[in-house]
C-alpha cells in the first residue's frame, strides 16, 4: 500500500496592534470635537453679546455744563430783569450798557481835533412807539448845563452816583430831562442825557446796567 505524503499545514501568524491607525483615528476625533466646540462657543458668545446690547444699561448722555461766567451772566440778567436785552459796548470810552431789544440804536463817532487825538462818540437809544423815551450817551461832549438865565430857574444841580462813580447831575424840571456828567482822565468826559417821557422806571433800569470796562 502506497504512503500518502503529509500535507503542509497553514501557518497562523499573529499580527501586532496597528497603533498608527488608532492614533490617526483619535486625532481625527479630537479635531472634529474641537471644531464642533469652537463653533458652539462662537455661537454662544455672539448671542450673549447681542442680548447684552438689548438688555444692558442705557448709556448716559452727558451734556456740557454751563461755564461759571455764563451762569453769572444769566443769573444777573434774571435778577435785574434784563433778560433778552441787547448790549452796546464802547471801545473808545470803555463802557457798556444794556437796552431793551425793541429799542433802536444809532451811533456817530469821530475826532474833535484835526490831529485826531481827541475822539468823540454820540450814541442815541430811543424807544419805538408814540412815547419817545430816549437816552443819549456822548463822549467828550462840550457844553455847559443850567448856566443860561432861561434855564436857571427850571434846572437844579446835585451830586449823584452812577455805576459806582460820583457824578454831577442836572435835572431839568420842566421836561424831566436828567443829565449825568462823568469826568474822566485826560480831561475826557461822558455825558448821559435821559428823556423819560413817562417811562422813568425803564430809563432808571437802563442806567443801572451802565458800567465801565476794566
Amino acid at each position: 500500500m502506497d504512503e500518502v505524503p503529509a500535507q503542509p499545514q497553514p501557518q497562523v501568524t499573529s499580527q501586532g496592534t496597528n497603533w498608527k491607525k488608532i492614533g490617526l483615528t483619535v486625532l481625527i476625533i479630537l479635531v472634529v470635537t474641537g471644531l464642533i466646540g469652537g463653533a458652539y462657543w462662537y455661537y454662544v458668545s455672539n448671542k450673549t453679546s447681542d442680548d447684552s446690547d438689548l438688555t444692558g444699561p442705557i448709556p448716559k448722555v452727558t451734556t456740557k455744563k454751563a461755564t461759571e461766567s455764563a451762569k453769572k451772566a444769566t443769573s444777573s440778567a434774571e435778577k435785574d430783569g434784563t433778560v433778552g436785552w441787547k448790549t452796546f459796548t464802547s471801545t473808545a470810552f470803555k463802557y457798556s450798557i444794556k437796552y431793551p431789544s425793541n429799542w433802536s440804536l444809532s451811533k456817530k463817532s469821530g475826532f474833535i481835533d484835526e490831529a485826531k487825538t481827541t475822539p468823540f462818540e454820540n450814541v442815541h437809544l430811543s424807544s419805538v412807539g408814540e412815547s419817545k423815551s430816549s437816552l443819549a450817551i456822548r463822549g467828550n461832549f462840550q457844553s455847559s448845563w443850567c448856566s443860561s438865565p432861561d434855564t436857571t430857574k427850571l434846572c437844579k444841580e446835585e451830586e449823584s452816583t452812577l455805576a459806582g462813580v460820583k457824578v454831577k447831575k442836572w435835572i431839568y424840571i420842566d421836561t424831566e430831562t436828567e443829565v449825568y456828567l462823568f469826568q474822566l482822565e485826560n480831561d475826557s468826559n461822558i455825558v448821559m442825557m435821559t428823556t423819560p417821557a413817562g417811562n422813568k422806571g425803564l430809563i432808571d433800569k437802563i442806567l443801572s446796567t451802565f458800567k465801565f470796562l476794566n
